[in-house]
């Protein structure tokens, strides 16, 4: 599963707050990196800055305590990259205003993605290793007409029995928003229809027409375009991010090697 916020999503988080915030007499040191105190307002801003629906998920413990090792992961990978001198490429030194921490630790990231290398050979393997991460759900492909009463939907469906085409039928009379490309409603898993809907869909074989459905949006005739069996998606398709997977992962583990190291070397106490 994907963690709830990323190293890099936070870092876009702090770079919407002022880091000079001030400083209280009674704000909590809750850990120091060669002696600079970073304080429990520095959380409070952070989490105030984000989004609503995030703010109370991350006031727990567990997620304060995150974005305690992600504000020392910034600060130390920050002062590595000044240690390459980072901060002298034409590119960093253009966004370097109040946020040198984060585009600095931002710098670094990019700089150990740089260096990492890998082969399609070892894509390959990955890939037939962890088949589990490729699953795809069955998945169906259909059209419909929608309309807002029953006796049009008879109407629809008379029509197509005799023969009228499907699509021309839909950008005539259905009201779905989606009427301009034959009533096409694209290829979808469970989950994304209602069931009712749903219920009918995926049960019908390729080119069948369904009944009439009634659901809260009105009354649906279904066409089933496509369907594709649950399966593991082929490695042309996921080749790319099966890639993309491998150099993140190969960063965190050297990010967690630079962080143990600089934890040392900074001098990095917790509370």
């Amino acid at each position: 599963m994907k963690k709830f916020i990323t190293t890099i999503t936070l870092f876009g988080v702090l770079l919407t707050v002022n880091l000079l915030y001030a400083q209280d007499a009674e704000d909590k040191v809750l850990a120091t990196i060669s002696g600079l105190e970073i304080k429990q307002s520095l959380l409070d801003n952070i989490i105030e800055d984000m989004p609503p629906q995030y703010q109370q998920h991350m006031n727990k413990p567990e997620s304060r305590k995150q974005i305690l090792d992600k504000v020392i992961q910034m600060k130390l990978l920050s002062a590595e990259a000044y240690h390459l001198m980072l901060d002298k490429q034409p590119n960093i030194q253009d966004k370097i205003e109040s946020t040198t921490e984060q585009i600095l630790a931002s710098a670094y990231i990019r700089h150990i993605q740089s260096s990492i290398t890998i082969s399609d050979k070892e894509v390959k393997k990955y890939y037939k290793k962890n088949p589990e991460k490729f699953k795809a759900p069955e998945q169906i492909r259909a059209s419909h007409v929608l309309v807002k009463t029953e006796d049009d939907a008879k109407i629809v469906l008379y029509e197509i029995n005799n023969g009228k085409d499907f699509a021309q039928l839909a950008k005539e009379k259905s009201f779905d928003t989606n009427k301009e490309q034959g009533g096409d409603l694209g290829w979808f898993a469970r989950g994304r229809m209602l069931p009712e809907f749903e219920e009918v869909a995926f049960k019908m074989k390729k080119g069948e027409i369904s009944d009439i459905v009634k659901t809260s949006f009105g009354f649906h005739i279904i066409k089933l375009i496509d369907k594709k069996e649950a399966g593991i998606v082929s490695f042309d398709d996921v080749k790319q991010y099966v890639k993309a997977t491998m150099i993140q992962e190969k960063t965190d583990e050297q990010i967690k090697t630079v962080m143990e190291r600089l934890k040392k070397d900074l001098d990095v106490s917790i509370n």
